[in-house]
């Protein structure tokens, strides 16, 4: 291990070494590094020590290659601190979870804690980028604990917009993990605004149904702005499709919440509501957005709906949809429910007051995809109709 012990990394020998010496290598060379006079070659040193951040060190090389990085800036120059602290923060943000990146981002996260520990304020205001990237990884145990903290406080409806409006901040950029963190608390939250519901919310602010679902409809709509104050974006970038996604998982949990007997009770209202929301020309400021959206109320209808509700309210249900046959998501949950429904399809094909299949014929003629899917769901049980 002498060769490892000189001022500066021996790449050559390094490389001459078998995978399973390296480490050992380099952590000799790290322990060696700190005892010895740095400040004649300190941007090789440097330029090394950053380097080796994506060599997946195990947790002894990666602390002293913290220590080793911060007592470098300590004894010699600081001309290359701020650049080697935004390498560090630039690691940090790299979108990568998988498990052959943890090592670098571990590595990163250790060499910016020691030298802001050993450095303090010479780091000057560079810890506001850290805090913000370090802030991102720990959103979704944020959401689990604020959904629980939930019962227990006392929120007024500017809480409720700010909890809302820091949650859709927080699912930009974001992975299914967190999406669904942040929905299942939106989802409470919202849930519990409605009168008759957890005691969370003041009496003097409850919410109303349809101003809890304006709430997420401004979210699905607008993205992360202030829903009570009715803000909208007037950018033409539209909402980004995580945070569209994580709205409409978050619909469904605030459905789940409020359970099956609430939407049975308040299916009419729910139904216009959803389906006005995918009409709105801001959820279809293009093609993709517009079959983006559709995607997303099939998601809504799907496991409300259909996973919700018994026969009788499906059949309910499956009356109210084809009233509003319009748009393609309709059509589409009308033929899954249809299916779902089996054989008691029947009653509906048969109700002369609701002309059901006159209907789908009626848009299969200007021909939209959802009618005829609709009709295959209908012929399935229905096989009496080919004729």
């Amino acid at each position: 291990m002498e060769v490892s012990q000189s001022l500066t990394l021996n790449e050559a020998a390094l490389q001459q070494l078998p995978d399973d010496k390296k480490p050992h290598f380099i952590f000799e060379w790290l322990r060696f590094l700190d005892k010895t006079d740095i400040k004649n070659c300190q941007q090789k040193l440097v330029a090394q020590l950053v380097n080796l951040l994506r060599e997946n060190l195990g947790p002894p090389a990666r602390r002293v290659l913290a220590r080793c990085l911060a007592t470098l800036f300590s004894v010699g120059d600081t001309f290359l601190l701020f650049d080697t602290v935004n390498k560090c923060n630039d690691i940090i943000k790299v979108k990568d979870d998988s498990p052959s990146y943890l090592p670098t981002r571990l590595a990163a996260i250790c060499c910016l804690g020691s030298m802001y520990e050993k450095l303090g304020r010479m780091m000057g205001r560079s810890y506001e980028e850290t805090v913000t990237n370090l802030v991102r990884g720990v959103r979704a145990a944020a959401a689990h604990v604020l959904r629980s903290m939930l019962p227990l406080q006392k929120l007024t409806a500017t809480d409720v917009d700010a909890i809302a409006a820091a949650c859709l901040r927080a699912a930009h950029p974001s992975d299914y993990q967190l999406r669904c963190a942040i929905a299942e608390l939106l989802g409470a939250l919202f849930a519990a605004t409605q009168a008759g519901d957890a005691t969370s919310i003041t009496t003097k602010n409850k919410l109303g149904m349809p101003p809890a679902l304006n709430l997420l409809m401004g979210a699905f709509l607008r993205g992360g702005t202030s829903f009570l104050k009715g803000e909208i974006i007037k950018s033409g970038s539209g909402v980004n499709r995580e945070v569209r996604v994580c709205v409409t998982h978050a619909y469904v949990n605030f459905v789940q919440n409020m359970g099956g007997v609430w939407l049975e009770r308040n299916m009419t209202t729910f139904l216009n509501h959803v389906l006005d929301l995918v009409a709105n020309p801001k959820a279809a400021s293009s093609h993709v957005d517009a079959v983006y959206s559709r995607k997303c109320i099939n998601y809504i209808l799907r496991n409300t709906l259909g996973k919700m509700l018994g026969e009788k309210a499906q059949a309910s249900a499956c009356r109210e949809i084809i009233q509003i046959h319009l748009l393609v998501c309709a059509l589409t949950e009308a033929g899954e429910l249809s299916l779902q429904l089996g054989t008691s399809v029947h009653n509906l094909v048969a109700d002369n007051t609701l002309k059901m299949i006159d209907t789908i014929f009626t848009v299969t003629l200007e021909g939209r995809a959802g009618a005829l899917s609709a009709l295959h769901s209908l012929l399935v049980h229905c096989p009496a109709l080919e004729c």
